[in-house]
């Protein structure tokens, strides 16, 4: 994953759903999705993608708002 720009941060096995969940880190969303299409180049995964961001983020976020 390192070679398209995203790091691989966690790995959890999961119960029921979902079989696993990875937490990964981009520089932006497209490094992100070529990072999904890493894990999904074997033709047996489905991935549903989540974006994340902090709580502090968030407050500058809703602080731009008009």
């Amino acid at each position: 994953m390192e070679k398209v720009g995203c790091k691989l941060l966690s790995l959890y096995y999961t119960m029921g759903k979902y079989d696993w969940v990875a937490i990964v880190e981009g520089p932006n969303i497209e490094a992100a999705m070529k990072g999904l299409f890493m894990f999904g180049i074997g033709g047996t995964n489905r991935t549903e993608t989540l974006v994340g961001i902090t709580g502090e983020e968030a407050v500058k976020l809703i602080g731009e708002l008009p």
